[in-house]
């Protein structure tokens, strides 16, 4: 399940904390915004993106969700750490055409005064789907998919709650080439983990401690994943270390966890990050 905080919970903490004042923050969940994106002035603005120019009967494609991030102000991940909340979307899609699983890019480290770590996205993140088209869609008619999004935007101690509904139109033909965006989304999978193989990482529990090793790595970064209750502890410390072994600490939460889920950053000399994900049995799971 994701851990999530409900929106209205993040206006009440924003309010009684004052880092927001209520009247930014009303408009800025309240105030409708258009079908594309949201007003220019706002520190971030969301399309939806295609990397194909048509949607072929039988094929599978992929769109995203893209989100430009002014300077100074983030979003938050899938988890989004010790606070925020994660990017919300509703999609719809006419019969014949479904939208599959987000593929999240993997966030980065941000750390707050108070021993604060949140996992969050700067400057521009897409967020990617596959799109499954059924071999009966009707060649020649356009398709509309929409979505419905929210987010919580950030600079600071400053939060403020965002929205907007984003829609895009794709023919429908027997044959399409590459968008501009094609490109946009194939640099965001880079940043998309992929599972990780027995023999490229190992592992060991002691008590709540977890143990692991990826042999040759220069340097690891922990990313965990959502849960509502299983949170590691102190990972402002021990979720970035430089050499090949991270070691990670959790409460008793962890007793009744059948598994631990997680992206690891896998830094090597001379390479590009690496982003796996690894899926752990608990403790004493078994």
């Amino acid at each position: 399940m994701t851990r999530t905080v409900p929106m209205y919970l993040s206006i009440i903490a924003a309010l009684l904390s004052g880092i927001a004042p209520a009247g930014a923050l009303a408009q800025s969940l309240f105030e409708p915004r258009g079908p594309g994106v949201g007003r220019d002035a706002d520190p971030v603005r969301a399309r939806l993106v295609a990397a194909d120019t048509a949607l072929t009967p039988g094929e599978k494609t992929l769109i995203g969700l893209h989100f430009e991030i002014e300077p100074d102000w983030y979003l938050y991940w899938k988890n989004p750490g010790d606070a925020g909340m994660p990017i919300g979307f509703a999609f719809e899609a006419p019969d014949g055409v479904r939208i599959g699983d987000v593929r999240w890019p993997a966030p980065q480290r941000h750390a707050l005064p108070g021993g604060i770590l949140d996992y969050v996205h700067r400057d521009a993140v897409t967020l990617v789907f596959p799109v499954h088209v059924g071999a009966d869609v009707p060649v020649g008619e356009p398709v509309t998919i929409s979505a419905r999004l929210t987010w919580l935007m950030c600079k600071d101690e400053i939060c403020v709650p965002g929205n907007a509904n984003v829609r895009i139109e794709i023919p429908v033909a027997a044959e399409s080439t590459e968008t501009p965006d094609a490109a946009r989304i194939a640099r965001s999978l880079l940043r998309v983990p992929t599972p990780a193989s027995e023999s490229e990482f190992d592992w060991a529990w002691r008590e709540r401690t977890l143990t692991l090793r990826v042999p040759g790595a220069d340097a690891l970064v922990f990313y965990p994943g959502p849960s509502e209750r299983v949170q590691p502890r102190d990972m402002l410390r021990a979720g970035a270390v430089d050499g090949d072994a991270l070691r990670i600490s959790y409460d008793t939460s962890v007793d009744e966890a059948e598994e631990i889920s997680a992206v690891v950053e896998v830094r090597r000399e001379g390479a590009p990050p690496r982003f796996i994900e690894i899926v752990i049995p608990g403790p004493d799971a078994g």
